[in-house]
């Protein structure tokens, strides 16, 4: 059987909004309903979307704030640290040097295009520089250091590098080897990291805990700016702005299906490094 229309033409005009108020009825009902009822319930069915249209314009309008807000001394920590280079990264723009070394590193320029953050810098050729130009004989002449400084000097690693003595400072530099080692004391005169120690000649008296191994990556919104790489599956390296660089879901995944998900609004969007998927390790030892 087929349903009827609610209202006849010749008693209201049909708009293309009248379709949404149909439902309010169902056609059986039509035959019960006298027209002025009809007309009634149809105000009604319209005030009840012009007050939900307006409900809907006032939540659209509410702004959201941002989780960034550099509101607190510890987000602005966090990004002031994000925002130097790495031992080996290119700090041209972000011209400064995270922690390390015994007196800190400075960033130095090659050229307008590329700087490093290093201990010291002499001006000229580098050992093994590969950069360079070759003259119409095909003789190569290799790219020069201007060693001019970016910025200031970076503090120095606050631990200690394999081989030097850390009795002082009671940590072992990840950036510098350590990874996994511990301060282990020999005696009152000298301590070094080591992964392991036997006592005897030495005291093997742990002074501050293990390095752990770096993850190699970052994890859902922590910067990945040295890494280039996330932790997490689904997860995509991307740029937001000059000073950061942090991972951010970009694909759902379920056992069904596989969603994309959009970069937050704002950002840079540029995509530096994907993430990581499930791998298998060598079971410990």
């Amino acid at each position: 059987m087929f349903a009827r229309s609610l209202v006849p033409s010749q008693d209201i005009e049909q708009r293309p909004e009248d379709e949404g108020l149909r439902a309010l009825t169902s056609s059986d009902d039509a035959e019960q309903i006298p027209k002025k009822s009809r007309r009634h319930w149809y105000m009604i069915g319209a005030v009840a979307v012009g007050v939900g249209a307006a409900a809907a314009l006032v939540r659209s309008a509410h702004v959201t704030p941002k989780k960034d807000t550099m509101g607190n001394a510890e987000m602005v920590t966090t990004l002031a640290e994000a925002a130097c280079s790495g031992v080996g990264a290119n700090c041209a723009s972000t011209k400064c040097c995270k922690a390390g070394g015994a007196n800190g590193f400075q960033c130095y320029a090659k050229n307008e295009f590329w700087a490093e953050c290093k201990e010291t810098c002499e001006p000229g050729v580098h050992p093994g520089e590969k950069e360079g130009t070759y003259d119409a004989g095909g003789k190569f002449t290799p790219a020069k250091w201007s060693c001019d400084e970016l910025g200031i000097r970076g503090p120095p690693d606050p631990c200690s590098a394999p081989g030097e003595d850390c009795r002082q400072k009671k940590c072992c530099s990840a950036a510098a080897g350590g990874s996994g080692m511990t301060c282990f004391e020999k005696d009152t005169t000298w301590a070094s990291c080591a992964a392991d120690c036997t006592p005897g000649d030495w005291s093997c008296r742990a002074l501050g805990n293990r390095t752990p191994y770096a993850a190699g990556c970052g994890w859902a919104g922590k910067s990945c700016a040295d890494t280039h790489l996330c932790c997490n599956v689904g997860f995509s390296c991307v740029v937001k702005d000059a000073t950061w660089t942090a991972c951010t879901q970009t694909k759902k995944k379920s056992t069904w299906a596989s969603v994309n998900i959009p970069i937050p609004a704002g950002w840079d969007g540029t995509i530096v490094g994907g993430g990581r998927n499930e791998y298998q390790i060598q079971p410990a030892a």
